[in-house]
């Protein structure tokens, strides 16, 4: 069976990075699909602006994300409906804090306000589907949703593959991390797609022992890859 998953990102980057996780997990079985006509990067930018007056603006525009996602997802695929086997990934970057990985107490302990926007992406998710069913969808016509918030951004995604050490990671806000794995402020685009290309099942293997917001994502592609 060939699995349609649809990625919301921020970014060609972001989007690039999940794509090939997914597609070296899943080979042949999947179609992946860029739903980046919109972005949760300006929610989240509001949002960090004030946290408990925006956490209601947050969840309503991801609702609206995942409306327009659904649509864009069914044009692609070109099918009246979606299936309970399809994924639909959620994604955006924290970008406020430091990375910190490697000591699980200490990641969700700073992380904690920034897990806040999870939960939104939970809540928002949660409510989709309950709207969903309350319009007649049938459960086996809503794909799965998966959110991810990665801590800070998706440049611990690709030092880890590129077996980068945690103590050269730990402590550095986005900008430097991004400065760690390209040497440079402007990475150009084979810089990138070396960085990428170091994505394999091994290190593959090693994101999800180290960065917990993978695990959920790469633990499931792992699942679908033995059905």
């Amino acid at each position: 069976m060939q699995r349609q998953i649809g990625i919301i990102s921020d970014g060609e980057t972001d989007y690039r990075v999940f794509k090939k996780i997914i597609e070296t997990l899943l080979s042949t079985q999947v179609n992946v699909i860029d739903l980046r006509r919109q972005t949760l990067h300006d929610a989240v930018d509001k949002y960090w602006k004030d946290i408990n007056k925006n956490s209601e603006y947050l969840q309503k525009a991801v609702k609206g994300i995942l409306n327009t996602a659904k649509v864009d997802f069914l044009s692609e695929i070109e099918s009246d409906y979606l299936t309970c086997h399809d994924i639909i990934l959620l994604t955006t970057d924290a970008e406020k804090c430091c990375a910190s990985l490697n000591n699980e107490s200490i990641y969700w302990e700073c992380n904690s306000r920034y897990f806040a926007i999870l939960n939104c992406l939970i809540a928002a998710v949660r409510d989709f589907c309950a709207i969903q069913y309350a319009q007649g969808v049938s459960p086996a016509h809503l794909p799965m949703i998966i959110p991810i918030v990665t801590f800070p951004a998706i440049e611990p995604f690709l030092l880890i593959a590129k077996n980068e050490k945690l103590s050269n990671i730990n402590g550095k806000k986005p900008a430097e991390l991004k400065r760690l794995l390209y040497k440079t402020d402007n990475p150009t685009g084979q810089d990138i797609e070396q960085a990428i290309e170091r994505i394999q099942k091994n290190q593959i293997y090693e994101i999800l022992k180290i960065i917990p917001e993978s695990r959920f994502l790469i633990q499931t592609l792992l699942l679908l890859s033995k059905l």
